[in-house]
């Protein structure tokens, strides 16, 4: 994920920053959407993005994205 999609590489996260005891790594909150031959399909999407209106546009666009890959894939479906 980190070289193809570039993905930032998971870190451990220092135990003076840990918020709980399952709290151990740092890592890339973004999702990518990725087609069945393994082609990214879309943005990396920032959804757990902190500003709200944010966290609103990638949800929108995801689901648009999702819609249209899956519209896709089964036009191409005999």
């Amino acid at each position: 994920m980190t070289q193809f999609f570039k993905f930032r590489p998971v870190q451990d996260l220092p135990e003076a920053d840990r918020l709980s005891p399952d709290d151990k790594y740092v890592h890339d909150l973004r999702v990518a959407l990725v087609d069945a031959k393994g082609h990214l399909r879309g943005s990396l999407y920032d959804l757990m993005n902190a500003d709200p209106e944010f966290q609103k546009f990638w949800d929108t666009q995801i689901r648009k994205d999702l819609d249209y890959l899956l519209k896709e894939n089964t036009a191409a479906k005999p």
